[in-house]
């Protein structure tokens, strides 16, 4: 296999502190603390950089009339973007209870409650209708394990796939790692359960392609790597 990245290891940084097998408790409950305020920067200043230049790539290529699976969506606000910028629909998963009630009172106040659904379901283990465009921002470094994240993820992707990660990659490998590990370091003091994952870019790719998805954009966008997979 080429190796487009030359990430080194299948994952990075890693944190052993959740409560469940997979990994995955913390996420429900670290981000259940922070749905309002992660609603309220989205008010004050919109989508964060790196997501605003997934949506651009993404209008730029068709986004009008396409449907949305948005997975780890959060407090909603990338698919409210998306169906402002003309998306026919969006559906989004999310751990966190308390993301999910705030994406869906985000989306009725923003004109769209008939046009997106947001659920309560682990990504990596539900099967998802299939959608023209699924969404991963900032996702995959929450999981310790990304084989059935980015096999759901691809199963029902139609056309394109976005995804951000963090940017492990040639001369930022080293200041990201460290303030990965600085990160995870300062949680663990804190007992806060959270974990930001390292997964070799390389690893993605493989597990995409071999879903008969390929790259087409890689862009940089200060800490994160945004990407576009299309289908093939």
């Amino acid at each position: 296999m080429t190796t487009l990245f030359h990430s080194r290891g299948e994952s990075g940084v890693t944190g052993a502190c959740c409560e469940n097998a997979d990994g995955t408790k913390w996420i429900s409950e670290h981000f259940d603390s922070r749905a309002r305020g992660h609603c309220e920067e989205y008010q004050r200043n919109g989508l964060s950089p790196s997501s605003t230049i997934l949506l651009r790539r993404l209008i730029d290529d068709g986004l009008s009339g396409r449907t949305i699976l948005d997975l780890g969506c959060g407090s909603g606000q990338f698919s409210v973007e998306a169906l402002k910028k003309g998306a026919l629909s969006s559906v989004g998963m999310d751990l966190s209870p308390v993301m999910i009630a705030t994406a869906n009172r985000l989306a009725s106040e923003s004109g769209f409650g008939r046009n997106a659904k947001f659920l309560v379901g682990d990504a990596a283990k539900q099967d998802h209708q299939n959608s023209d465009i699924v969404i991963l921002d900032k996702v995959v470094c929450c999981y310790p394990s990304i084989e059935g994240l980015l096999s759901k993820a691809s199963s029902a992707c139609q056309e394109r796939l976005g995804l951000i990660v963090p940017r492990d990659v040639g001369f930022a490998r080293v200041p990201v790692r460290v303030g990965v590990y600085v990160d995870n370091l300062i949680d663990r003091i804190r007992k806060n359960p959270a974990r930001m994952y390292l997964h070799s870019l390389d690893h993605v790719d493989y597990l995409l392609r071999a879903a008969r998805l390929r790259r087409k954009i890689a862009t940089v966008a200060g800490f994160w790597l945004v990407m576009i997979y299309e289908r093939y």
